[in-house]
């Protein structure tokens, strides 16, 4: 008895492309819009009654903004994911096999950025509110007012339900990009060729 292997490469159809690509974007733009809600509330609150994001820290400010920029790009990218779909589904205005794969790649890219930025405002909310924490005296039961008579010393800022919300919401865009990072992976191990080993046993 003897074996012998014979590959029989993956292909998938135009037709069968299009309907991943209406499924993927469909879950990204549900996934990564509802992910988005927690954000883009905060940074109005913060605009509209605060007047000012970043409390003295202009580079938190920035990347915090390009965090949200980021994150409504590739919600919209998704729905992109779909009209790629439409294309692919009509064989006058199908495109270009370099042009799919170009798209998904954009989808991982700047997927990838958003949720770098994110983490960056992550560990620099982190950083600031261990900085708070270690500036206070060993023992310290309070953060903002000492008790009458008490020897406690308030150093720093105190850490407000805002900059923890912040962080929770720095958290969520992380999330939200790698929902948009995990559907844009899935889209490229679709479109990629794969080869299937059948093993046939002979005499």
């Amino acid at each position: 008895m003897s074996e012998t292997s014979i590959p029989s490469p993956s292909t998938n159809t135009p037709m069968q492309i299009a309907a991943a690509f209406r499924r993927a974007g469909w879950v990204g733009l549900w996934l990564q819009s509802i992910f988005a809600i927690i954000p883009v509330l905060i940074l109005l609150f913060v605009l509209l009654f605060r007047g000012h994001l970043g409390q003295g820290n202009p580079i938190g400010a920035i990347l915090s903004y390009a965090c949200l920029l980021v994150l409504l790009f590739t919600i919209y990218w998704s729905f992109r994911y779909t009209q790629v779909a439409k294309q692919l589904e009509d064989p006058e205005r199908r495109p270009h096999k370099s042009a799919v794969f170009r798209c998904v790649w954009i989808g991982i890219a700047a997927n990838t950025i958003g949720a770098v930025c994110a983490l960056l405002v992550n560990l620099g909310q982190v950083g600031q509110m261990l900085f708070t924490v270690l500036s206070l005296p060993p023992g310290a039961s309070t953060m903002t007012t000492p008790l009458q008579g008490s020897a406690v010393f308030n150093r720093g800022p105190a850490i407000t339900a805002l900059q923890i919300v912040g962080l929770q919401a720095s958290a969520i865009i992380i999330a939200a990009e790698l929902a948009g990072i995990a559907v844009a992976l899935w889209l490229l191990y679709y479109l990629t060729p794969r080869s299937r080993t059948d093993t046939v046993s002979r005499s």
